[in-house]
């Protein structure tokens, strides 16, 4: 890792030669010219304002379950990926009642003509269209989270074990750069399950699939697939 830069911090330099935790803060630079992985232990002392991308409640609620005192969360709809729109209202719906069960508000990106158009555009096989997606969506949080003088960004897209985890990292240590924001790095996979039963018990929505129409395609031929193994005659004796 390379050295701490505390740059006047004095929350952040009090822990620069702390051992690594899973907590990292990317600080990045409009120029490009600085970005290092700052080890940043939080106390309940400090009270950091986060902006999350939200993808959805399960997500959503396996971050709740990690996240620590000392943060004021506020969640970040921009999805524009998912498609239908009567499955994005679903995941749109259920995330906003996922939020008010927090006490979380909610800040709904505008949705242009462009992005009502990207989620069509996701035709190319995994992950290069995961790389695209990630860095559409990471963007809209960082720039939003600068623009709105947030301590911090993050995404619950880093607590499903089903996304490509580096790939949406690296999106977001870019985005950290560009927009000169701070990426606040939580692997929260590990309470995904945790916080995926919790979601349910809760009555929130479940998908079946990621969010854009060619993982849809993908899921439905994986359980056309399946049904079809059961049916075929067993060749064991």
């Amino acid at each position: 890792m390379p050295p701490c830069r505390a740059d006047g911090n004095s929350a952040i330099e009090a822990h620069c030669n702390a051992p690594a935790t899973k907590w990292r803060v990317c600080r990045g630079s409009p120029d490009g010219k600085r970005s290092e992985w700052i080890n940043d232990t939080i106390t309940n002392k400090m009270t950091r304002k986060i902006l999350v991308h939200q993808c959805c409640a399960i997500c959503s609620a396996s971050f709740f379950e990690i996240i620590p005192s000392g943060f004021d969360v506020t969640g970040f709809w921009f999805n524009p990926n998912i498609g239908p729109d009567a499955e994005l209202a679903l995941r749109r719906e259920s995330l906003i009642k996922f939020n008010e069960m927090k006490g979380v508000d909610t800040i709904a990106a505008p949705v242009d003509a462009d992005s009502r158009n990207f989620a069509a555009a996701l035709a190319a096989p995994k992950p290069a269209r995961c790389a695209v997606c990630y860095e559409k969506r990471i963007s809209e949080v960082a720039r939003t989270a600068s623009e709105m003088n947030f301590d911090a960004f993050s995404t619950t897209l880093l607590a499903s074990p089903y996304q490509e985890h580096e790939l949406a990292v690296s999106a977001a240590r870019e985005a950290a750069k560009k927009f000169g924001a701070e990426f606040l790095y939580l692997d929260s996979r590990p309470a995904y399950y945790q916080g995926k039963n919790m979601a349910r018990q809760k009555g929130l929505y479940s998908q079946k699939y990621c969010g854009c129409p060619a993982s849809a395609a993908e899921r439905a031929a994986e359980l056309a697939a399946r049904a079809e193994a059961r049916l075929r005659p067993s060749t064991k004796k």
